[in-house]
């Protein structure tokens, strides 16, 4: 076998362990491991002597270029995928959501037109429904198309993304009749929004400052729009994923449903992992807007035999949050007009860039090992054409 490349001497992690040798390459395809390959006229040798040798990274959670509260977000598909590439991401998936008025189709192909001749790795996208009534019957082209997983929200309504009972239960019958997954976005709007109208007044807002953004987000809101998005998954047999899971009542839910063989999963984030709310007590906390939460929940999200898996592992209904992603979505500083907050804030510490880094920080902190992180990773791609069943190939 002709081998492009040899990355030699590292430590290899694999799903079954790890061992100091060779990782061979044909083409786009990991092609070989072994203790010693030879390389071949022409084969490009890299010595990793001292490093690890991680699989590539499915990131399936990103926001590039994306137009959200009157500006758009920091990274293009050159920027980002370029940070994503220098932290171990192979491939991203990104949202595609329909501007005012447009077509699923529309929205696929807007956003291809972002990617196209920018993006340096693999990409695909999460079609977004977003006005339901429109775009159900849209959703079979879609899937024909090559697109298999969709997403609505439960909030921002503001943006006209908001998708309420009927929408989510009708998208999970689609799912099931299709088999594809629906993404949901679970906080319970409506007392989300009184909540943040009984607290940004000038007076509390100059009393506690950032410690308002936890305060108008107590762990219920999700955990109660999870509880109703799992209960129309039970009733309809469709696929549902839980995005961003913060919470260990959420994480509990998910558990106890999957226990019913209800066909749920959840991801979390890395930055949930290895914060909690404590940090917008500080100088510097209104920097951190993040959906940080109380240190007991991270324990309970981050359950060792239940949901720890790293980014792009394939779907399994024994893991309570089956994927750690990083929400790719940087805002400048200055450019943003986060107006349910009442501040100019930023998003995401955790970049595509550092994402990688951040969970193994996160599995370190916890005594996971090197080996029980980067074999996480190889379950979902240690080759970059391996997705799990629901992506498409785009």
């Amino acid at each position: 076998m002709k081998l492009d490349r040899i990355v030699k001497g590292g430590n290899v992690v694999t799903p079954a362990g790890s061992f100091v040798g060779d990782v061979g390459i044909a083409g786009e395809k990991i092609a070989a491991l072994g203790a010693d390959l030879e390389p071949g006229p022409g084969t490009d040798v890299i010595d990793a002597t001292g490093h690890h040798v991680l699989p590539g990274v499915l990131d399936v959670h990103v926001h590039l270029e994306l137009p959200f509260c009157g500006t758009v977000s920091a990274d293009d598909y050159r920027t980002g995928t370029r940070a994503g590439a220098r932290g171990g991401v192979t491939t991203v998936i990104d949202f595609a959501i329909p501007y005012a008025g447009e077509s699923l189709g529309q929205a696929a192909d807007n956003w291809l037109r972002k990617a196209e001749g920018k993006s340096l790795i693999d990409y695909t996208f999460h079609i977004c429904i977003t006005r339901w009534a429109e775009h159900q019957s849209q959703i079979k082209e879609m899937v024909d198309r090559g697109f298999t997983t969709f997403k609505e929200f439960m909030i921002y309504e503001s943006e006209g993304w908001q998708s309420d009972d009927r929408a989510l239960f009708g998208t999970l019958e689609r799912m099931r009749e299709y088999g594809t997954m629906l993404l949901v976005h679970a906080e319970s709007a409506r007392v989300l929004d009184e909540l943040i109208a009984r607290h940004h007044t000038p007076e509390l807002m100059a009393r506690y400052g950032a410690r308002l953004h936890p305060m108008t987000r107590p762990n219920f809101v999700e955990a109660e729009a999870i509880q109703r998005a799992v209960q129309w998954c039970e009733a309809t047999g469709g696929q549902l994923y839980i995005v961003h899971m913060s919470t260990a009542e959420g994480s509990d839910i998910v558990r106890a449903a999957q226990g019913r063989g209800v066909p749920v999963l959840a991801e979390t984030c890395a930055q949930y992992l290895v914060l909690d709310d404590s940090v917008f007590e500080g100088e510097d906390g209104h920097l951190a807007r993040l959906h940080v939460r109380n240190g007991d929940g991270v324990e309970r999200v981050l359950d060792a035999d239940a949901c720890f898996v790293f980014i792009g592992a394939a779907p399994r209904t024994d893991w309570l949050a089956g994927v750690v992603m990083r929400d790719e979505r940087g805002f400048i500083l200055a450019g943003l007009d986060a107006k349910a907050d009442g501040w100019p804030l930023p998003r995401d510490p955790y970049l595509l860039e550092t994402s990688v880094p951040g969970v193994f920080v996160a599995g370190d902190v916890r005594s996971r090992s090197i080996k029980r992180v980067a074999s996480a990773v190889g379950e979902g791609s240690m080759a970059v054409s391996l997705v799990h069943q629901y992506l498409s190939d785009t």
